[in-house]
């Protein structure tokens, strides 16, 4: 509803703990238990049910590739799948022999929408999108929102124009861009407000029919996150992602797609959390726009070598406190990113490397002289 649409940013709306009640099976099974699936996108996750998923006590805690639930929430029904659950807690049954007890089950991953998945290699789509904290200030463009008030003061007009879609990458497999959400205002009864907005989004799309979502290479999973971790670094740490969404095949009825939800849970700290304005950006799109392609090209073909030393990166840069163990692996991090871009950084006689050396050096020297003296003698 526009006319009560949260001011907040979407972003922000993402660590609202969401409860999903119904009833969840073993696929295969015809015996069904009540329960209720608790996430929390900074949290655990955890499905509490009522009685036992086998029909009766199994003896000892239970792990489950897949399970299914049914769950109705605004009037809506959608189906639930839930892969590599275990239990946690598991109680016995009661002594009059009711099996009136709650148990309590964990999980990797949950997709939410209008299907089930029976295996991994179900979940295929044509296009993924999810978002990023902090992409609009990287983008920054200001020029979307415009308003107009008329000779009358009982007039005002207000305009929404979405920017251009961005092209960041391209291979035999994908394509992927930054496309936008948009809001636009609703109406209610004894309305005072309405509002509009928009959200840039991370589109991966498929260029040959399905993909699979999940895999090491060629699939959703690999490129949203190779996505990820190049605008981490952008960001320097400052961001997360939300609202992961896959699409199906588009039907010829397009009210039958499939629509489906991933609820990913992992722990961010209060630096991911954090606004950041367009001028505290490293590189803002602004600046490398015309080179953008280029750049993030390059980013995927050292993925695959750098990708360990990145999580090592952002683990320690993402956090405010520094110990005696974490700076070590920090160094070690930053010389395996060294060695990754600059193979021949010793030799500063190369021709290949002169110029790169030289700047290193002057960069090196720049950031000395702005140290304090007990540094320099370090």
């Amino acid at each position: 509803d526009g006319g009560k649409m949260n001011s907040e940013k979407p972003s922000a709306s993402a660590f609202k703990v969401k409860t999903f009640t119904g009833k969840w099976w073993i696929p295969g099974s015809e015996h069904h238990c009540y329960g209720t699936l608790t996430f929390d996108i900074s949290g655990e996750q955890h499905l509490k049910i009522i009685g036992f998923l086998e029909g009766k006590y199994p003896g000892k805690l239970q792990k489950y590739e897949v399970l299914h639930g049914y769950c109705q929430m605004d009037n809506k029904t959608y189906r639930v799948t839930l892969f590599n659950a275990w239990h946690t807690y598991l109680s016995g049954p009661m002594l009059n022999g009711q099996d009136i007890c709650e148990n309590t089950i964990v999980f990797q991953d949950i997709w939410i929408g209008n299907r089930f998945y029976d295996k991994q290699d179900d979940v295929k789509f044509s296009s993924f999108s999810f978002g990023i904290h902090n992409l609009e200030n990287w983008q920054d463009e200001r020029r979307v929102f415009s308003t107009d008030k008329k000779n009358s003061p009982a007039v005002t007009t207000a305009t929404m124009t979405l920017p251009p879609e961005i092209k960041l990458f391209e291979d035999d497999n994908v394509e992927i861009e930054i496309t936008y959400f948009c809001q636009v205002p609703g109406f209610c009864d004894g309305q005072l407000s309405t509002s509009m907005r928009y959200c840039p989004l991370i589109c991966i799309r498929s260029k040959n029919d399905l993909l699979p979502y999940y895999g090491e290479k060629s699939s959703f999973e690999y490129y949203w996150y190779c996505v990820y971790e190049f605008f981490e670094l952008l960001l320097d740490g400052r961001t997360y992602f939300f609202d992961l969404r896959g699409l199906g095949k588009i039907p010829e009825i397009r009210v039958n797609q499939e629509r489906m939800e991933l609820l990913y849970s992992r722990p961010i700290n209060p630096k991911q959390r954090r606004n950041v304005s367009p001028h505290q950006i490293l590189m803002p799109y602004k600046k490398i726009k015309d080179s953008l392609c280029g750049t993030f090209s390059g980013f995927m073909n050292c993925q695959n070598d750098i990708m360990g030393i990145l999580e090592n990166l952002f683990t320690f840069t993402t956090t405010n406190t520094y110990h005696i163990n974490p700076l070590p692996s920090l160094l070690f991090a930053l010389e395996g990113l060294q060695r990754i871009f600059y193979g021949k950084f010793g030799e500063s006689s190369s021709d290949e490397n002169k110029a790169d050396y030289a700047d290193f050096e002057n960069k090196k020297n720049i950031i000395i002289s702005c140290c304090p003296e007990a540094v320099h003698s370090f």
